[in-house]
């Protein structure tokens, strides 16, 4: 009897055994990864903050600037739309999706603002998810821009912008760099623009 009663116990203990294993994995990995997930929009959101602030320092100072990427995603430029781009793939987002969110001044899509209203560029994010669950969004395709915006001063018709430039489409990703270096000013005095030149580097 008592040998039954061993056996009954191994066989119950192994039993609640795998209900917690099973229970502790289907919540705790997606807790895992959501909170994986907000770290790195969050250090992505730093980052792309940190550059704003090093395109407006090198447009206004002048100099040369190599920044890591330090976040893992795809970040590109694209001279034709004068954007920078950082995008990645996550199963959780901080934002509200399908919709950009400004993370500044500016409102998103703006191509013109004024002098004393907005930032010289704009900062947004847009969550787009890309997988659908049963109930929620699986994955989400997050994607953070930056674009200048030329402005106007006061009531005149004087504008300034900072004008991004490359030879052509730059890529890359993590642990590549991001490199500023101003080439100069350009324009009548009535529309001056600061030559900002991005590259990115393997």
């Amino acid at each position: 009897m008592k040998g039954v009663e061993q056996i009954v116990s191994s066989v119950l203990l192994t039993g609640i055994l795998i209900a917690v294993v099973t229970a502790v994995t289907a919540i705790g990995l997606p807790l895992l990864d959501k909170t994986r997930d907000a770290s790195s929009l969050e250090n992505s959101r730093n980052f792309m903050i940190n550059l704003e602030n090093s395109v407006k320092e090198v447009a206004n100072n002048g100099g040369r600037v190599r920044i890591p990427v330090t976040v893992d995603s795809d970040v590109s430029f694209d001279p034709a739309t004068e954007k920078i781009e950082m995008r990645m793939v996550t199963s959780g987002t901080l934002y509200d999706s399908e919709a950009e969110i400004p993370l500044g001044r500016n409102d998103c899509g703006i191509t013109n603002g004024k002098w004393q209203d907005n930032a010289p560029l704009t900062l947004c994010v847009l969550s787009t998810c890309i997988e659908k669950g049963d109930q929620s969004c699986r994955r989400y395709s997050v994607s953070y821009t930056l674009v200048p915006v030329e402005l106007e001063i006061g009531q005149t018709i004087e504008t300034r912008k900072v004008e991004l430039q490359s030879a052509g489409p730059q890529l890359g990703g993590k642990d590549s760099f991001i490199v500023l270096e101003k080439l100069g000013d350009s324009g009548a005095d009535k529309k001056k623009k600061s030559l900002v030149s991005v590259s990115i580097e393997s």
